[in-house]
């Protein structure tokens, strides 16, 4: 029989639709209900609540509980579990100081029917992509939408913005439909302050796009594999290389096809699914 997993979400956004894939991924080895509400956790052999916040505390042995912890503010909510995941090495490398031996890197996966290489723009101006929730302090929206108009003589800006209300995320596309919007970029830019992973970075990298970020969340983990990404130090440097990027189309061209390889190779459900069946069946 299969074992039970129990996946706890705090509000509906892309939690969902990955905890929905990961579940398809671990079948039938793992039975996993998806639930924003409470439920008898002694059901389950293992019970992960997507965030760790103070609120999300199973009342179950800790032996059971697999947390993430994403953003800085959030590395000491996992003290109650039992395995602590960082989905990115930048992550990593910091909570491992905390939490030992119960600390495991377990990067996400992408759905390569969701996600899958595009044909690049061809527009006057190159298009350089951001997407997310622009009222979130710590991905510094406002500053970069500021330097992309900067330079628009050179690029031209087009993000997809999110808002949040009344716990729930919404933009313009589905998860299962973000190949939509980023095939009309060029190069999909970060400039978060901090991230978990950056699932918008593995996102667009699976759609053939290049990357240029600031050091944060999974970005470090897609250049180690080869995928096409440039990683910043400061504003400064962010602009000059997005300028240069759409000036040579055939870099962004070349990054972009980087990408793409990189995911197919490293990134994709069915190459992460054995990392995902260690990590639960060690757990529990």
């Amino acid at each position: 029989m299969p074992r039970k997993l129990a996946i706890w979400l705090a509000w509906a956004n892309f939690s969902e639709y990955y905890s929905r894939q990961l579940a398809a991924v671990i079948a039938p080895e793992w039975e996993t209900t998806v639930t924003y509400h409470p439920l008898d956790w002694s059901e389950f052999d293992v019970v992960m609540p997507f965030f760790p916040g103070p609120n999300r505390n199973p009342d179950c042995p800790r032996e059971k509980i697999v947390k993430f912890v994403w953003e800085p503010h959030e590395f000491g909510w996992a003290q109650d579990a039992g395995t602590v995941c960082a989905a990115s090495m930048s992550v990593y490398e910091r909570i491992v100081k905390r939490y030992g031996a119960r600390t495991q890197y377990l990067p996400w996966g992408v759905n390569p029917e969701h996600f899958y290489p595009q044909p690049q723009p061809q527009e006057p101006l190159p298009v350089a992509g951001w997407c997310g929730q622009y009222k979130n302090p710590r991905k510094q929206y406002p500053r970069l939408e500021q330097e992309m108009a900067d330079i628009s003589q050179a690029v031209r800006f087009y993000p997809n913005l999110s808002q949040t209300e009344g716990g729930r995320q919404t933009g313009k596309y589905t998860l299962e439909e973000m190949h939509e919007y980023y095939r009309q970029i060029n190069v999909y830019v970060c400039a978060s302050a901090s991230e978990g992973f950056g699932f918008p970075l593995l996102e667009a990298a699976a759609c053939g796009r290049a990357v240029v970020t600031f050091d944060v969340g999974c970005a470090r983990d897609l250049e180690h594999t080869g995928a096409g990404v440039v990683i910043v130090k400061d504003w400064e440097e962010l602009q000059r290389v997005v300028q240069e990027l759409n000036i040579f189309r055939i870099d962004y061209e070349m990054l972009g096809g980087a990408s793409a390889a990189a995911v197919r190779r490293a990134w994709t459900w069915p190459v992460l699914k054995p990392r995902w069946l260690e990590v639960l069946n060690d757990a529990g």
